[in-house]
C-alpha cells in the first residue's frame, strides 16, 4: 500500500503508522483508536494534546467496561448453562 495520509502529516511524518501496531499486534477497534490517539500530535499544542488523551481515556474506559461486562457474563449463568447479561439492555441504550 502507498505510504500516504488523508488530511495532515501528524501519522505519515513517522516511521511506524498507528495501524501498522494495530494490525502487527491484532488490536480491536477501541485498543487501536486509543493507540491513534495517543500518537497523535495534532499540532503540538497543549489543547489539542490535552483532547487526544482524553479520547484515548474514553476508548480505554469503553475497552474496559465490555472486558468487566465479559466476565461478569462468565460467572452468570442460566440453569442450562448458557450466560445472560444482565443490565446489558438498559445500560447499552442508557436505560438504567
Amino acid at each position: 500500500m502507498k505510504n500516504y495520509q488523508i488530511g495532515g502529516t501528524h501519522y505519515i511524518e513517522h516511521k511506524i503508522q498507528p495501524w501498522h501496531i494495530v494490525d502487527e499486534y491484532g488490536l480491536d477497534y477501541y485498543l487501536g483508536n486509543s493507540i491513534k490517539y495517543i500518537l497523535r500530535k495534532k499540532g503540538e499544542s497543549k489543547e489539542n494534546r490535552v483532547e487526544d488523551i482524553k479520547k484515548a481515556i474514553h476508548y480505554l474506559e469503553k475497552y474496559l467496561s465490555n472486558l468487566e461486562l465479559e466476565s461478569e457474563s462468565k460467572t452468570k449463568l442460566t440453569v442450562n448453562q448458557t450466560p445472560i447479561y444482565e443490565g446489558f439492555a438498559e445500560s447499552f441504550f442508557g436505560l438504567g
